[in-house]
């Protein structure tokens, strides 16, 4: 009977702390959806915007804008740039008007993914708080 008695409160811890693992895991799961939005809504903004710089591709002059693969990878770019700023990354998450240096040797990789480890690694490490 006593033994039973120091069991009782272990039982308990137990339960208290499966109860309240998933209760964070709910939150969490909750608070992504509005994350992923403010992300995707940060991402489509500064896509809009660089459709307003009017860049040009090479000597021909052709807007930047009618070109499909080079609209694409902006967009990734945007995309990428909007996670990265929600990741905690300190990077201005908009495409500048006088960043094509820096744009345009990753616009033409050949995934969201690839476009987005290359961003990362120009960034300083994370710091933990």
């Amino acid at each position: 009977m006593k033994n039973l008695l120091y069991l009782i409160p272990v039982f308990l811890l137990i339960v208290f702390i499966s109860k309240s693992d998933y209760i964070n895991s709910a939150l969490t799961e909750q608070g992504q959806p509005e994350r992923n939005n403010e992300s995707q809504l940060l991402a489509d903004n500064c896509f809009q915007k660089w459709k307003t710089y009017d860049w040009t591709l090479g000597d021909s002059g052709a807007l930047a804008v009618n070109h499909a693969g080079f609209t694409n990878g902006i967009k990734n770019i945007c995309r990428a740039k909007a996670e990265l700023f929600y990741e905690g990354y300190k990077l201005n998450p908009f495409v500048l008007p006088d960043s094509q240096a820096e744009i345009f040797p990753i616009v033409f990789l050949s995934s969201y993914d690839e476009i987005k480890n290359q961003i990362r690694q120009n960034l300083p490490k994370l710091q933990l708080i």
